[in-house]
């Protein structure tokens, strides 16, 4: 447990760093969509190829990828079903703003902090089944968050959408890596030392992001009690009744519990204001919710991975 605690802290004190370096205007504002896409097409899809080729398939691999699998297409439909009912029973208003705070609470960060946080501090074959729940993340973003945030209005959506949405670099990494673990192809080492190079730059290029996004945020705007609800919800109500749920299903594997409960410990997807700007919907108010989800991240993702460490004796 020590061990996992003192990976922890070394991972989020870049934070620290990216905060400073915004501050000091070293990293101002302005370099956060080039920090972005040096992860999104280039150190991220490397890091994630690398980390599913490099494992060796087995039985319980593939086992454990249908039940992650399975599992991530059960939360998603429960926990937005959840969270229309937590936002109608304390009568969150406007009504229009409904699909906004669930896709806050369903969205989870399982990529762009997920996969250097899990990597760091689990391993590749962990590494690998978050990528797996990334996909449906994916398929949840693009195929219905856009029906979701229009929650009682017609929204046109078409499958092309869908398709567009799906079509990503970190998809296309996932696939590759795919057809060579289950090919048992093996790249040039000279081109599996250079992904091998660019996927270790993922982690802490990733978390000064983080800092530098803090960085630019207002921290008095993000202190409202719906943001505080649905932060709390998010945060701590959802992963704690994961646990519950998961850690009682006895044929599941480690590997598979360990991936479902850690997923839902990271904060509102970014991905999710951009979302609610495409559609015209309060981006304002998701971008706070992502700030303050991230902020309270800092402190709940060390004590998530520390705990299940111990738990399951990793």
């Amino acid at each position: 447990m020590l061990i996992v605690l003192i990976k922890v802290i070394s991972i989020f004190s870049l934070i620290l760093i990216g905060y400073i370096a915004n501050k000091t205007e070293v990293l101002p504002s302005s370099s956060l969509p080039y920090l972005t896409n040096l992860l999104l097409y280039i150190t991220s899809p490397c890091m994630i190829m690398s980390s599913i080729y490099s494992n060796t398939l087995s039985k319980n691999l593939i086992q454990s990828t249908v039940e992650v699998s399975i599992g991530s297409i059960f939360y998603f439909v429960i926990s937005s079903i959840l969270a229309y009912l937590i936002i109608k029973i304390l009568k969150f208003h406007p009504k229009e703003d409904y699909g906004m705070y669930i896709c806050a609470i369903s969205l989870v960060n399982t990529g762009f902090m997920g996969f250097p946080i899990t990597k760091e501090i689990f391993g590749n074959t962990y590494l690998y089944l978050m990528a797996i729940q990334n996909i449906f993340l994916n398929i949840y973003l693009v195929g219905f968050t856009p029906g979701v945030l229009n929650i009682g209005h017609k929204v046109k959506t078409g499958f092309k959408d869908f398709l567009k949405g799906m079509c990503s670099v970190i998809t296309l990494s996932i696939i590759v890596g795919l057809i060579l673990l289950f090919t048992g192809i093996r790249l040039p080492s000279m081109l599996d030392d250079i992904i091998n190079m660019l996927s270790d730059a993922t982690i802490p290029v990733s978390m000064i992001v983080v800092g530098v996004q803090l960085g630019s945020s207002k921290f008095k705007t993000l202190i409202s009690r719906y943001n505080i609800i649905v932060t709390f919800v998010s945060m701590f109500i959802i992963p704690m009744l994961t646990f519950l749920v998961v850690d009682n299903m006895n044929f599941l594997t480690v590997e598979s519990k360990v991936t479902l409960i850690f997923a839902t410990a990271f904060p509102t997807a970014v991905m999710g204001v951009i979302f609610a700007e495409q559609y015209n919907k309060n981006s304002r108010g998701m971008a706070e919710i992502v700030s303050l989800s991230t902020l309270i991240s800092i402190a709940t993702i060390p004590l998530a991975a520390a705990f299940l460490s111990a738990y399951y004796g990793l």
